[in-house]
């Protein structure tokens, strides 16, 4: 076996199997190689192999958006039932955007709990702090603005 025509038709494999095109004949396609190579007569003329390699990935890439709208299709009804389940739990409240978020009561709860019972429930759930707060020594930075937590920070 040589091992850089081997190699060479890995490469070249890789590639066909990422375009999608794992149906060529392979005879075919090892006869065109060789007649390249060789110089030989081509059985088709370039603009015509052209014209067939275009037509071919045109096909794959209907292939592929039709096979990625089926998959929308599913996920987008995946969510909406989620979302009409979701909307009949108690405390869950859907905005006119469509944004559900749930009723935590947070405003009566908060004043007869301590420091540490609200430090746990804000650690326990990302959602329930709108923005982030980077707070230093004698500093705060509500939201999350890069290039000013960068200066604060280093």
């Amino acid at each position: 076996m040589d091992k850089v025509s081997y190699a060479l038709g890995l490469g070249i494999g890789r590639q066909l199997a990422q375009m999608g095109a794992t149906e060529l004949n392979i005879d075919d396609f090892a006869t065109a190689i060789k007649d390249v190579l060789a110089g030989a007569e081509l059985k088709v003329s370039d603009s015509e192999a052209q014209t067939i390699v275009q037509d071919f990935f045109r096909k794959q890439e209907a292939k592929a958006n039709a096979a990625m709208a089926e998959k929308g299709k599913k996920a987008k009804a995946e969510g909406e039932k989620y979302l009409a389940d979701n909307a009949g739990k108690e405390g869950v409240v859907t905005l006119p955007s469509g944004l559900q978020y749930k009723a935590l009561g947070l405003k009566d709860k908060l004043p007869t709990m301590t420091e540490d019972e609200q430090l746990a429930l804000l650690a326990s759930d990302g959602m329930l702090v709108k923005r982030p707060l980077l707070v230093g020594d004698d500093f705060v930075l509500p939201g999350f603005k890069p290039a000013e937590w960068e200066n604060a920070l280093l």
